[in-house]
């Protein structure tokens, strides 16, 4: 496909047009984990194999790639894969496609190659998201392997309780807090109690705005994939699986419609699980950006990734929490509070908040095959 039919397509959302497999084709979402490290040939698909696992809002997996440039990689962001309501300004969307850019840049280095990357190269729009791309990425010298590699298959984001007992050594983190690349505006790992006793009410409430505005609630809903069949069918948006809900599928006592009924046992079990992690959270890590351009918004993801991969490595768990971050209306108010709290002022940006703890193992989260990633080859 030719670069400007390309753009076409994604200006009018119609990305699908060039995806090869059918929105109800039957994958193994746990496949692209599993078979990264089998990639040979071309560096650019063994790193791009790593790049899909990278960290994204509700698992949009808003990354296209065109690799018809030797030696290149031309990133894109998906319009079809947008949050227009928690995320009207898709700045989280480009914290994930950050994410993407790193997670490439540290797996090329196991080739030995470095990565130059242009961001924007034929500019952008700061409030939306058009047809051109958000990098180029250029493969260029030797360079030595990055030792976070080796933490990339390992990396999850874990909404479960953490150990409130257990204390996190401050080598640790230190080493997490070193970690990131990007010059950030401030980062911070809180763990006093007393500290934490606040930032888990902004957690609480914002989870509250979210699930009880009707918009925002209802987007998040219609991306749930529950049950095993649609996880399958569609590997992106939040998976809800395992063998009781499977139990629950098969008896009708959960299906959308339960999750969207605010009033529904269905709902209230969801929330009493989240209000459950959140009050397990021993400490919570946030950073923040000098300013909130789009450029901001990438390097945030760029660190994110990194961030991730130190906290593996110490045997940390993460869950980002970005409800009190985000920029519908009804969140403005917790959003300022937020950044009040935390001591920053406009025109920098807290980019990123999450909790931090030892938690329990948990599983991959689904992933499209890098090959629906490609629009042109």
């Amino acid at each position: 496909m030719q670069r400007r039919s390309f753009l076409r397509l994604v200006g009018g959302g119609i990305i699908l047009a060039v995806n090869p497999w059918s929105a109800h084709a039957q994958v193994n979402p746990a496949a692209p984990w599993q078979l990264a490290p089998s990639i040979q040939g071309d560096v650019r698909r063994q790193a791009l194999a790593y790049a899909i696992l990278a960290p994204n809002p509700h698992n949009r997996q808003p990354w296209m790639v065109d690799l018809r440039t030797p030696e290149t990689v031309l990133l894109f962001c998906d319009p079809t894969r947008l949050l227009p309501q928690t995320d009207p300004f898709s700045r989280q969307i480009m914290i994930g496609l950050g994410a993407f850019i790193e997670s490439f840049v540290i797996a090329a280095s196991q080739s030995g190659r470095s990565v130059e990357t242009t961001l924007f190269p034929d500019g952008f729009s700061e409030t939306g998201i058009d047809g051109r791309p958000v990098a180029m990425m250029r493969l260029a010298r030797t360079v030595p392997a990055d030792p976070l590699f080796r933490h990339i298959l390992s990396r999850r984001s874990t909404k479960a309780p953490y150990d409130m007992a257990r204390v996190i050594p401050a080598g640790d983190l230190a080493a997490i807090i070193a970690s990131p690349r990007s010059n950030l505006h401030a980062i911070r790992i809180e763990t006093d109690p007393q500290a934490m006793t606040a930032i888990r009410g902004f957690m609480t409430r914002a989870g509250e705005i979210e699930v009880t505005t009707p918009r925002t609630w209802e987007e998040s809903v219609n991306l749930m994939r529950i049950g095993q069949a649609e996880i399958a069918a569609n590997p992106d948006g939040i998976s809800i699986g395992g063998p009781m809900i499977e139990t629950l599928l098969a008896s009708g006592r959960i299906n959308r419609t339960m999750m969207a009924d605010t009033s529904s046992p269905a709902f209230r079990a969801g929330t009493e699980r989240y209000t459950a992690s959140i009050g397990a959270t021993p400490a919570a890590i946030w950073y923040a950006t000098d300013g909130n351009t789009r450029v901001d918004q990438i390097e945030a993801g760029r660190a994110w990734m990194r961030i991730a991969l130190t906290a593996v490595e110490k045997g940390l768990c993460l869950h980002p929490m970005s409800q009190v971050l985000q920029e519908f209306p009804e969140m403005s108010k917790e959003l300022a509070a937020f950044h009040a709290h935390v001591d920053v002022k406009a025109p920098a940006r807290v980019q990123m908040l999450a909790r931090i703890g030892y938690g329990p193992g948990v599983g991959p989260t689904p992933r499209w095959p890098l090959e629906t990633r490609i629009t042109a080859s």
